[in-house]
Formats: structure tokens, sequence, C-alpha cells
């Protein structure tokens, strides 16, 4: 028999809430608030980039992410099947990640 949505989402939360990632998560995010500025850090392994809070009115526009040439999303491009179209992303969200002071040279 089929697990029903609520128990399924019921074990993913609960399986959340027994690693440290949950706790980490909202530590790092409270510190770019208090900060105002983009924290990032390795914490075990896992890469945690975190923003501060923003309001944001306009949500909801999605836009295709480029990722052909030398951009920033290019090693993305690697991923996608030929001819597959580009990962959408929302516009406002992608503004504000571009207009963040975060050195690109990766």
């Amino acid at each position: 028999m089929e697990e029903s949505r609520f128990e399924t989402s019921e074990l993913q939360a609960s399986f959340m809430m027994s690693t440290p990632l949950w706790s980490d998560s909202w530590r790092l995010c409270n510190a770019a608030n208090f900060s105002r500025s983009i924290q990032i850090h390795h914490v075990a392994g896992i890469m945690y980039v975190a923003l501060p809070a923003v309001e944001m009115i306009q949500l909801g526009d999605l836009v295709g992410l480029e990722v052909a040439g030398v951009g920033v999303f290019s090693g993305l491009s690697a991923a996608l099947a030929s001819g597959e179209p580009p990962p959408m992303v929302d516009s406002a969200i992608l503004n504000l990640f571009l207009q963040s002071k975060v050195s690109f040279s990766f």
C-alpha cells in the first residue's frame, strides 16, 4: 500500500530534524540577517550559503538561466541533455543573487 503524502512529509521532516542540517542552516541564516551580508560556511562536508532577509514584492516571474558560454552558471551546461531547455529560476531571486557582493572566481 502506498504511503500518504502526509506520512511521507512527516518522515522527511523527522529525518531533517534529527540531523544538524536544520540547526546549522538556521544558525547561518540568523548570522546572515544580523550581518546583512551573505554567509558561506563549510560544515561537515556540506556547503551552506545564506542570504540576508530582504523584502521581495514581485515573485513568481520565471526566467531561463543562461548556462551557455563562460558566465556564472556555465558549469550547469554539462548537466543538460542536448536540446533540453535551460533551468528556470525566479527573476527577483536571480537578480538578488547577481547583485550580491560575491566573488564568482570559483
